[in-house]
Order: structure tokens, then sequence, then C-alpha cells
């Protein structure tokens, strides 16, 4: 019989933002009374600095005869997501570049953190080869298991398993204030003489042998010839999923992100589901506010009918172009293989797991051909939750192909053009995102030709801090001032004022994916110190500025074979309406469009610098 062991990941602790300064020997005291085995804690990349690093790693290893299994991690924390990187002892992620390789190594184990959460929603293409899914967080809605939900993991959960991408169901109680700790808690399954060690529990946890719970509800799935969650159940004869969990809980069964069975509250803590097709079955089990997501078990022992399954496809004139669509994208992904190096995104794998998903790649014991499923909805639902996986990786390569880093340069000098969206007419709708004293802006063209384009300016991104801040919370800038950056910015133009007793700080923020390089400045993060200790104070108002977004529409010459073309941005401080409607037509501009894909300017990647 299987043991579940009870484990918290994501824990913060007074290095970073705990607003109850908790300490790793807080969280054991805890921990022991609550009946945890092993906590992990994961501190904001960007609050730490090697010599906080230090400090808790002694303070862990002070604790390692307290009886609990403990490990230090990190949150990379980006304003397009946070992800936990679990286990580490060096501590490799205090560069937003070192944090960027982090966020996407393979090497590291690594859990999405509430991923559709409002204000702090994964953004980034899903990543791949991740072997968690935070699809409860403890510091979120008691019932964010319903489809409504603005704050839980579970479409995100339930998009990997659509796309036939392996993910464990976790729970973490993201814990910032110390009343957190203990709401939520993730089971992982080992076996009775499997040793108590974080490689035993994090091997369970990359095999998906994972619950996620809220409350007291543990949850076992298993099959009688022994698979249990994060298996494939493949043995013949095998035709039931078997649970166990608190007696009168209402169980959902799920096939990736399709309701399967509903069974109601019997007063029983066992129970049954009689398969009917293959596919990652899981389940959500609720007993009042306590409820628990499994990790699938990928069923893969009943009949299927793929060559019915691809006649249908073929009758489907709409697939083939939906298709078509995915296909350029990936060869020009391929296409691009020596430009790969410089990102930090692990593409030949992206392009594994993305072109297993075109139909005509789907194996003979894919879930879509079983009898009772639409393999042609199917198919359509898995290429465009491809697409929006492919597309803006196929802007990072040809981005970071065409930024080179200037590390004396005062201002960015590149302005990358985001969120493409194919217009009418074959025209070309994108942002630009340039310095905040811009109040407009011009386009050239390489020769220094004004190039016509309609353009008005838009909201751009949130700020990410704009409101008054206690004198803990300013504790952060200082190290981000030390680093010269924070999140996934470059920190500049640092300005400080004085009005009587309230104390304003801003800092311009530009992309570190634009290749500025950071500046440290650990004297100006004395200095700030200095000003924000003295006692007389009763406000800090801090602003954090994103760029300002500019939206500019152009035409585009799409055609087969074009080279790449560099659109040069100006500051316009002698033209009172640049790229106003009134001109008579637009410039048609050659754009990095790969051949073939002149029927598909929404794919289009423009890379615009500052002149």
């Amino acid at each position: 019989m299987h043991r579940l062991t009870k484990a918290d990941f994501h824990l913060h602790t007074y290095h970073s933002d705990n607003q109850d300064r908790m300490t790793p020997q807080d969280y054991v005291m805890l921990g022991r009374r609550l009946g945890y085995d092993a906590l992990g804690f994961c501190d904001h990349h960007h609050n730490l600095t090697q010599a906080a690093w230090q400090t808790l790693q002694a303070e862990v290893d002070a604790l390692a005869g307290s009886g609990l299994l403990l490990s230090t991690g990190y949150e990379a924390t980006f304003v397009v997501g946070h992800l936990c990187v679990l286990n580490k002892r060096v501590f490799d992620g205090e560069s937003v570049a070192g944090c960027r390789r982090a966020l996407w190594s393979p090497a590291n184990t690594r859990i999405l953190a509430h991923p559709d959460n409002n204000a702090r929603a994964w953004l980034l293409p899903l990543p791949v080869g991740v072997q968690g899914v935070e699809v409860i967080n403890g510091g979120q809605d008691l019932y964010a298991y319903r489809p409504g939900s603005p704050c839980n993991g579970l479409a995100t959960y339930q998009r990997y398993l659509l796309l036939n991408h392996p993910v464990a169901a976790v729970a973490q109680s993201d814990c910032h204030v110390r009343a957190l700790f203990g709401r939520v808690w993730t089971g992982l399954t080992l076996p009775p003489d499997a040793p108590r060690t974080w490689a035993a529990l994090q091997d369970a946890l990359e095999r998906g042998h994972s619950c996620a719970v809220m409350g007291d509800l543990p949850l076992s799935v298993w099959a009688e010839s022994g698979a249990i969650m994060g298996d494939a159940l493949t043995a013949e004869g095998d035709p039931d999923l078997l649970w166990e969990a608190a007696p009168d809980s209402e169980v959902t069964v799920f096939v990736a992100d399709r309701p399967v069975a509903y069974i109601a509250p019997n007063g029983q803590g066992r129970g049954r589901y009689r398969l009917q097709g293959n596919g990652p079955h899981w389940l959500l089990v609720k007993r009042g506010l306590a409820w628990a997501v499994s990790s699938p078990i990928w069923v893969q022992n009943q009949p299927a009918a793929a060559a019915a399954g691809r006649a249908r496809l073929a009758q489907d004139r709409s697939l083939l172009p939906a298709a078509d669509g995915l296909r350029r994208r990936l060869d020009a992904l391929q296409a691009r293989r020596p430009d790969w190096a410089r990102s930090a995104l692990p593409v030949e794998d992206y392009l594994t797991w993305l072109r297993a998903l075109l139909p005509d790649a789907w194996p003979d014991t894919d879930w879509g051909w079983d009898p009772g499923r639409d393999a042609a909805a199917l198919a359509h639902a898995r290429l465009d939750a491809a697409m929006q996986i492919a597309t803006p990786l196929l802007a990072e390569v040809i981005r970071a192909a065409a930024v080179t880093p200037q590390p004396d340069a005062p201002a960015p000098r590149a302005v990358i053009a985001a969120g493409q969206e194919g217009a009418p007419g074959g025209l070309l709708q994108l942002s630009v995102d340039v310095p905040r004293d811009w109040a407009a802006i011009r386009l050239c063209d390489e020769a220094g030709t004004p190039l016509p384009y309609l353009a008005q300016p838009g909201d751009g991104q949130r700020d990410p801090i704009d409101s008054p801040r206690t004198r803990l919370q300013v504790e952060e800038l200082y190290v981000w001032l030390a680093h010269g950056e924070m999140h996934e910015y470059v920190l500049r133009n640092l300005h400080v004022q004085r009005h009587g007793t309230t104390l304003t700080i801003q800092i311009d923020l530009y992309p570190e994916a634009l290749g500025l390089q950071a500046h440290p400045d650990p004297s100006a993060a004395a200095a700030l110190a200095a000003q924000v200790a003295d006692p007389e104070l009763t406000q800090i108002d801090v602003h954090l500025r994103m760029p300002r977004r500019f939206v500019v529409v152009m035409e585009i010459d799409a055609m087969p074979g074009a080279t790449s073309r560099t659109v040069h941005v100006h500051k316009a401080t002698d033209m009172a309406a640049p790229g106003a409607a009134t001109e008579a037509h637009l410039h048609k501009l050659l754009l990095d469009v790969p051949e073939g894909w002149e029927r598909d300017p929404a794919a289009s990647t423009l890379v615009v610098q500052v002149g």
C-alpha cells in the first residue's frame, strides 16, 4: 500500500516578502503541528542576494534534525508569470538572464505558480517539460474549482492535458502571511519502502504521483493492475478506475478538459468508474469547503478507432488550413536553428511537443480516436492551443536573433513590436514600447525615409507598482537597485523627491529582452535606504513605470522569400501628428515573413529599433 506524504513547496520567508517575517524555524514549528512531512522555501528571485541565499541555506541546514524534509528553491517572479524552481543548493537566478535560463531549463524541477490568477496570470507560452501546475493556491478563492473563478490553476492544468503534456496537480500555500500556512497541501504518493529523501519526493512529483488538496481531503486514485496517479494504464482487461476520499464526497471524473461522469455523495469513501475511453483521467473531489484534484492516470488500454477517426478528420475542410498554419510556424522555427542558442527557450523540445499535436501525427492509440469523442473538435482545440504557443515562440526566436546587447547604452536602443494582429486588407497592427518621455514617434526605413503609418497612444502595460509602500516593502527596492534590475526589467532613471513628510520614488523599467545590460548601483541603494530610514517620514510613494506604448498600423508586402526589414523608431519632436489618418496610403513594408506566409499576416514578427 502506498503512503501519502504531505508537502508544501511554495513558502516565503523574511528573505523576501513574508509579512510576518517568518523564518524556516517558524515553518518547522507550524509544520510539525499540522502534520507536514516536507517543506520547500521559495523566496522571490528578485528579493534574494547571494548573501541572503547563504543565510537561508545555513538556517535550513541547522534544522536538519527537525524530522521534516526541508529544501531551498526560489520563485522565478516575472511580471508575465511566476514559476517555482525546487530544491536548489546554488542560487543561479540572481540575474534576470540567469533566472530566465532556470525558468525554462529541463534540468530543474519546476512548478507553475498561480497560472490563471487574474493580475498574476501566466502570460508566456506554456513551459515544455514543466513537472507541476499549482491548481490550488492557498492565498486564493476557497471556491477556485468553479469554472468562473478568476484565480485557479485548473484552466492551465486542463490545457496541458489537452495537449498531451504530463503534469502533476500541486497545491501550495504561497505563504506571504502566517494565516495562509496549512490551508492547502500536496499529497505525494510514495511506496512504503521508499526512502524519505528529497530525491524520492522529486521523483514522485516528476512521475505525477500526487494530488492537490484544499483542506482535509486526502485523495488516492488507482487501478487494479497497480497503476496510480501519474502512471499510464496499459494493462488489458483493467476496466475501472478506483478512488478513496472522505465519506460523502462528490466526485467528478474528467478526461483532459471534459467532465465525463459525476458521482453524488453516497456515504461511501470509496468509488469506481468504468472506463469508456482513453486519455488523461483525473478527479475533482469536493466535500464542504474542502476540495482536491488528482494528477491524471493516462488510460491507454481502451479500444480506439483510428481509421474511422482519420476519415472524419479528412471530411473537415477547415482543419487542413488550421494545421497548415501551425506547420508553417514549426517549419520556420526549424529553419532558424542557428538562432536557437540566442534564446533561453528550449526550442527543440517545443518542436517535438507541438509537431506531435498535428492531426496526421496522432498515433493510433491517441484518445482523440475514441468512439465517443469528436475527433475534429479535439483537433481544432489542440491546434488553437498549440498556435498560442508556437506564434510567440517564433517571435521570441526572431527577436533574440535581432537584438544585440550594448552595455553602455544610456537608454533603450531597441523596441520590439509585440501583440501582432492581422487586420483586414493585409494590414499589420502592432504595439511599440518607447521611453516614457517620448510624447510622439516617427518611423523611418534604413535610409532615413519617413514611413507612413497610422499610430495612436495605447494604455500600455500596467505599472507593477504605483502606490504608497511601507518601509518594509521599500526594502526590496534596495536589492533591485543593487542588481540594476527587477522581475524581467532593467532599471533606469531613478528619481527621489522629498516633500515635507512624503518621499516619492520613481524608476523607469525597460524589458531585459531588449538587450540592455543592467547597471548595478549599490551606492544609490544605500543612499535611498538612508532617506527611507528618516523617522519623520509618514508616507513613501513608489512608482515603477513601464514604457509608453503606441499602437501602429502598417501595410504588409509579404512577398514570398522576403528578407528582414528593420524599421527605425525616432523620437518625434517636430511632428504634431505623425502618421495621421489623412495620409493617402500606407507604406508597403517587407517584413521577416517566410515563404508561403503571404496568407497569414498575423504570424509576422517585426523587429523595430530605436534611432
